[in-house]
């Protein structure tokens, strides 16, 4: 499969609450294969961008995407990942290189600046994601070459100050959920009372433990359906929206 990707991000602030969005399309066919927004917390607009960019790439993996064709509005973005500005900025700096390994992955792979008129869908996304403080579904419309509509826009359960028991609730529903380990693997870009820290290891199933953030919760369910009830599939590994460290998810069994 050959993707064209359309990616923005955005925060009211800076830094402030953000959001991004994410477009895949199948080159091939001209039909839409994933359309969401997805609410990240608080983050700067660049950080935004670089999680749109993270984010778009890892799905595309996940639907074996031979090579990608990704389109921006972040000049300064686009600039950096092709090597005409460097990165300076601590924040950045281990997006950026996120981002260049997840991009080895492919064939090949493209980045573009577009202007924001031709960037519409994917900020509409961004301001979804933003209006409600939660991740947004698009349903594909298989039957056509339109987008689909809205499939789902679920609110998070978890309480947005700090650490806190909550019930995450995952995309596939009916199903029972393995045990999951998750490794904090990097120092977190943020300290917040409550979030990651380092070396951390937490063991859980659908319900988050009372010590474990649950932004770092959520983004790991986010990403849990690229591994199988039975545990095959890669490790997977997330980055907690709340405080920017990186973790290593794997499945017990």
């Amino acid at each position: 499969m050959n993707l064209s990707i359309h990616i923005d991000g955005g925060a009211r602030g800076n830094p402030g609450p953000a959001g991004i969005g994410v477009i895949l399309k199948d080159q091939d066919t001209g039909k839409y294969v994933h359309e969401a927004g997805f609410y990240i917390g608080r983050a700067t607009n660049n950080v935004a961008e670089y999680s749109a960019l993270i984010r778009s790439l890892e799905l595309a993996e996940s639907y074996q995407a031979k090579s990608v064709m990704i389109h921006s509005d972040s000049e300064l973005m686009v600039k950096q990942i092709t090597g005409v500005y460097k990165v300076k900025s601590p924040d950045l700096k281990e997006l950026y290189q996120h981002a260049q390994m997840l991009m080895l992955k492919f064939d090949t792979w493209q980045i573009k600046h577009v202007y924001r008129e031709q960037n519409k869908r994917a900020d509409q996304l961004v301001n979804m994601a933003l209006d409600g403080k939660t991740d947004i579904q698009i349903t594909p419309d298989t039957s056509s070459n339109s987008s689909g509509s809205v499939a789902s826009a679920e609110q998070s359960a978890a309480s947005r100050n700090g650490a806190a028991e909550a019930k995450i609730t995952p995309s596939r529903t009916g199903e029972q959920y393995p045990k999951w380990t998750a490794t904090v693997t990097s120092q977190p870009a943020r300290q917040y009372p409550g979030g990651c820290e380092a070396g951390q290891v937490f063991t859980f199933g659908p319900s988050t433990p009372a010590d474990m953030c649950v932004y770092a919760a959520q983004a790991m369910f986010a990403e849990s359906p690229v591994t199988d009830l039975n545990g095959n599939g890669p490790k997977v590994t997330v980055r907690c929206p709340r405080c920017g460290a990186m973790i290593r998810v794997e499945m017990q069994n």
